[in-house]
Parts: C-alpha cells; structure tokens; sequence
C-alpha cells in the first residue's frame, strides 16, 4: 500500500466526490522504458491508481499507459470534473476507435 504522500512527489490526478467519501487518483511515476531508443517506446509510463467508494478500497500498481492515454484520460476526467460532461469513460479503445 502506497501512502497518499507519496502522490506529492510526482505528476498526479484526482477526482473526488463532493461529500469526499468518493475519489479516483492516478499517480505516474516512471518512464516503464527508461532505456528505450525511440519516443515512442519512450512514451510509456508506470502509474499507481487508487479507487476509494464507501467500504471499498482498490489499490492496482505499475499500470502501464502511453502518454497520449493519460492525456486523453486527464482531459475526460478534467471535462467531468467541470460539469462539461455527465459521464466519463475511461476506455483505452476510444483513442484507436476515434
């Protein structure tokens, strides 16, 4: 288990419900490749994500996404957060589908 302090020190989200009861935080850490030799397999990212509802807790470590992905999932989450959306899904496909 990671302390939430931990956050602090690198590029970090979150959503929380307005009562805080609720919240999502993604956290990149790393590069997953740090030795790789083009931007593209440079682009890849470890991530730490914690979901916390009522008496429930996830806690998943080195999820690994590119960084279009966390570009398009801090915009979703950015677009929801001020009420510009309803919903937000967090699909890895809608960037390959769109």
């Amino acid at each position: 288990m990671m302390k939430d302090t931990y956050f602090l020190k690198f590029p970090y989200a979150e959503l929380c419900s307005q009562d805080g009861m609720s919240s999502f935080k993604i956290c990149s850490y790393e590069y997953a490749y740090p030795d790789a030799d083009n931007k593209y397999d440079l682009d890849w990212h470890k991530n730490y994500l914690i979901l916390t509802v009522p008496r429930f807790k996830a806690e998943i470590n080195e999820i690994i996404l590119e960084g279009r992905l966390i570009n398009h999932y801090i915009h979703e989450l950015h677009s929801f957060s001020n009420l510009h959306k309803k919903k937000s899904f967090l699909n890895p496909w809608s960037l390959i589908l769109n």
